[in-house]
């Protein structure tokens, strides 16, 4: 028995041999057609590994030979049977039909936390060397100066139109991320530039305005879709922010990319526990608190290799008062874009639901991240720049004013939190166009944020208002 591969599994098409558990049981027969999927409710079985019978390398082969296996094509079709002695007919039947393909010397299986092995001693050899990396200081801890970057700003007419086009854009970048993810999962190599061209639209929105990215946040999830959407929407607020904190467009682009790739192991932690409507046992926390190991040996396995990236995609889930995972490191030790996307992860993940609660409104998100701060888990200057982009009522929700109006948050006022730029909605819920600055108008004020159905208004009341 050897262990088979992650590229050596033709998902979608069907098997060209029979694939065994670790403890040698049957998993799957030749001709079966995989999808990842299956791993994926199979991963207890399939903890240890994939395995197959050892092949017989063709070139080995030789009149009289006995075949220790059977022998199937790139279909799964069997050609000869285990027990046949081989003749100079057969020999040229497999060498025309079963022309193998070399692997590539530095892929490495898909694995998994063993069992009983505690998450907090649980190390591949990317995640080692990051957590060396860090305990000898080698990364730079300092923010750059706010304010550097000049931060352009549209007409809200303009911005609305934009926020429009961009939903297209959306669609497109999620189902490229999907099948990157897909790729990622199967163990197959990918090109970091398209990693990087998935996010150029999205980096021209976050230059071109610091609302529009916020605009174009996705609430609305499906149960099989939320993380790939909500990848999307971390990178998104990332670069926002880190725009505003002053990083130039290289860093900017690979903290976009370690955002949208934080959570690419999650997709390794069994689906029954990812999307459980129930508390989780032990066992299937540490299993949670794992997968940004698997998402370093994932990206670094996938050919994403940029060290700003990696930082991203294994820090995130660690916070400033050490209370995080996967190593309980404070903020002396985590990486400051790794900080800023925890920081907007946080935040996504609150205001889009999941299988287990509904979504929060913004409002109570960016509280409760003003909150926790106070309890030092997020680095106060980050947070600053977040609610600079945000405001405290966020630019894309909706707010009560105090004559009574209902109004769409359009834009931020850094440094006046709480008194962003509006438009009014129309008696339909559509938003008019009309920006009012709340800044400017200290006659009115935001009197509490409202969610989406307190403004939509069904069609037959626009007909009787009419």
């Amino acid at each position: 028995m050897r262990e088979v591969q992650a590229t050596e599994l033709p998902f979608g098409k069907p098997l060209p041999f029979d694939l065994f558990d670790g403890q040698g049981g049957l998993f799957r027969r030749a001709g079966h057609v995989l999808q990842p999927i299956e791993l994926e409710e199979s991963w207890e079985r399939l903890r240890a590994g994939l395995f197959t019978h050892t092949a017989n390398n063709l070139k080995q082969l030789c009149v009289g030979q006995v075949l220790e296996e059977n022998v199937h094509d790139a279909h799964g079709r069997l050609l000869l049977k285990k027990g046949t002695q081989l003749n100079g007919r057969h020999l040229e039947l497999i060498r025309k039909i079963c022309k193998s393909t070399p692997l590539a010397s530095d892929v490495r299986p898909l694995r998994l936390r063993p069992r009983g092995v505690p998450a907090d001693n649980y190390e591949t050899k990317g995640s080692r060397r990051l957590d060396e990396q860090v305990l000898s200081r080698g990364i730079d801890l300092a923010l750059p100066q706010p304010g550097v970057n000049h931060e352009a700003q549209m007409p809200i007419d303009a911005l609305l139109e934009a926020q429009l086009r961009y939903e297209r854009v959306w669609d497109t970048s999620a189902a490229r991320y999907a099948q990157f993810a897909e790729d990622m999962l199967a163990g197959r190599a990918i090109n970091p530039k398209d990693a990087d061209a998935l996010l150029d639209d999205f980096i021209r929105a976050c230059w071109r305005d610091r609302s529009l990215p916020l605009l174009m946040l996705k609430r609305t999830l499906g149960q099989d879709d939320f993380l790939h959407t909500h990848a999307l929407n971390v990178a998104l607020l990332s670069m926002s922010v880190a725009i505003r904190l002053g990083y130039g467009e290289q860093a900017v682009k690979q903290l976009g990319v370690g955002a949208l790739f934080q959570d690419i192991g999650m997709l390794r932690v069994p689906r029954d526990v990812r999307l459980a409507t129930r508390p989780l046992s032990d066992e299937e926390w540490a299993e949670v608190r794992c997968h940004p190991i698997y998402t370093i040996d994932t990206l670094e396995r996938s050919g994403i290799v940029a060290t700003t990236s990696l930082f991203v995609g294994y820090q995130s889930h660690e916070r400033a008062d050490a209370s995080g995972y996967p190593r309980q490191r404070d903020a002396r030790f985590i990486h400051p874009l790794s900080q800023l996307a925890g920081l907007t992860d946080a935040y996504a993940a609150m205001i889009e639901p999941r299988p287990h609660r509904p979504a929060m409104l913004p409002y109570e998100a960016v509280t409760t991240i003003l909150r926790d701060t106070k309890h030092q888990r997020y680095n106060p200057q980050i947070v600053r720049a977040f609610l600079d982009c945000t405001s405290l009522f966020p630019v894309g929700s909706c707010v009560e004013l105090s004559d009574g109006s209902a109004a769409r948050v359009v834009r931020s006022n850094p440094g006046q939190h709480t008194a962003p730029v509006v438009t009014p909605l129309d008696h339909a819920g559509r938003p008019t166009g009309d920006e009012v600055d709340l800044a400017r108008q200290p006659e009115l004020r935001v009197v509490r944020p409202l969610a989406e159905h307190e403004v939509a208004r069904p069609a037959k009341a626009d007909q009787s208002a009419a």
